[in-house]
């Protein structure tokens, strides 16, 4: 698709054959007579861009509203599906409510015929008195019948009781078992204590028979501990007594300690020796000194010198050398950018601008 401020290719390359061929006319004919004929082309070849410009405009409006309606037609799809499944949908619930409402009709039906017919019932039961049943029955049977009804109520009312008496016994059963429980419980709870300090008690037998068992042992270790006792004593009298019988007489004698840090090393001869090296090394190193600050006196003078010179030289400015860059030819002629079709032909042969 072709932008909105850009004409066709076909236009610049038709002006720019066309400018060609007006340079060759030119410089056969020169210019003055083929200037009217150049403005013409020009200005047609203006408004073919310009009409150029306004149909990719247009071509482009058209494609939008083309992609547009694609798009319509699109949504226009989308809901016409969406509605055919809701009315498929409709008519789904309209025959489960169709069916459900037969269903209900037919139980109202069902319901009204069982409903005359108890009715009926119910009436023909009303229109049998209980006069009529004694007028079929003699003295003797109403008798019976009313010590059945008593007979019927005791058995009733002990019913009843022994009912209360059941739940009673129940009741009683079960806080009998939550009791048995609770004791089973418990007494597995003692048993295992029980187990458990029979354990340590048999540890503690065990402890009880090893300790006896080591106290005897350092027993014997003590009594053969003074055994030895006795005897290293008699052979320590025995070494004393022949240590002080060969004691050797020390009168005129130096002792040194081996572990005195400040103990003498050496004799008067080595020390004499070590003093003298001492007092040569010294007069050597005197004399290096010397030599040393007359050495650095001599080095310090080129040194100075070297250093006036560097400042000098950057006291010194250099020259800018090199051309000056050239102005960009956009920046110089900004009106060349608004000239199009008019770049491709000669300024000469250009109509005046309206």
């Amino acid at each position: 698709m072709a932008k909105k401020d850009d004409p066709p290719c076909d236009v610049y390359g038709l002006a720019a054959d066309l400018g060609k061929e007006f340079e060759k006319l030119i410089d056969i004919c020169g210019p003055e007579e083929i200037k009217e004929l150049m403005t013409k082309v020009i200005v047609t070849l203006e408004y073919l861009e310009s009409s150029s410009v306004v149909i990719d405009a247009l071509q482009t409006e058209l494609y939008d509203i083309k992609a547009r309606v694609d798009q319509l037609e699109y949504e226009k799809l989308e809901r016409a599906d969406f509605r055919n499944k809701l009315d498929q949908e409709l008519e789904i619930i309209e025959e489960n409510w169709r069916k459900e409402t037969t269903h209900l009709n037919s139980l109202v039906v069902k319901l009204q015929e069982e409903n005359k017919r108890l009715s009926s019932m119910i009436t023909e039961k009303d229109s049998h008195t209980p006069s009529d049943c004694k007028a079929f029955l003699s003295d003797e049977d109403l008798l019976v019948v009313q010590k059945l009804k008593a007979l019927t109520e005791q058995h009733r009312c002990q019913l009843i009781v022994k009912d209360k008496e059941l739940l009673e016994k129940g009741n009683e059963i079960e806080k009998v078992q939550l009791e048995v429980e609770r004791l089973s419980k418990v007494n597995k709870e003692l048993s295992n204590r029980n187990r458990n300090l029979q354990k340590q008690l048999y540890n503690l037998v065990e402890e009880k028979s090893d300790m006896q068992a080591n106290m005897q042992n350092q027993q014997k270790e003590c009594q053969d501990l003074q055994v030895q006792l006795s005897t290293a004593v008699k052979e320590n009298m025995d070494l004393s007594c022949v240590e002080s019988q060969q004691k050797m007489d020390l009168h005129g004698k130096l002792i040194i300690n081996l572990d005195d840090p400040n103990r003498p090393r050496f004799t008067l001869d080595e020390l004499r020796h070590i003093l003298f090296e001492r007092n040569d090394l010294k007069a050597r190193i005197s004399d290096l000194e010397d030599e040393l600050v007359v050495v650095n006196s001599k080095r310090a003078i080129p040194s100075s010198a070297s250093s006036t010179t560097l400042s000098l030289a950057d006291e010194e400015e250099l020259p800018v050398q090199g051309p000056i860059n050239k102005e960009p030819d956009e920046k110089l002629f900004p009106e060349k950018k608004k000239l199009g079709i008019r770049r491709f032909f000669p300024t000469v042969t250009w109509p005046k601008l309206i």
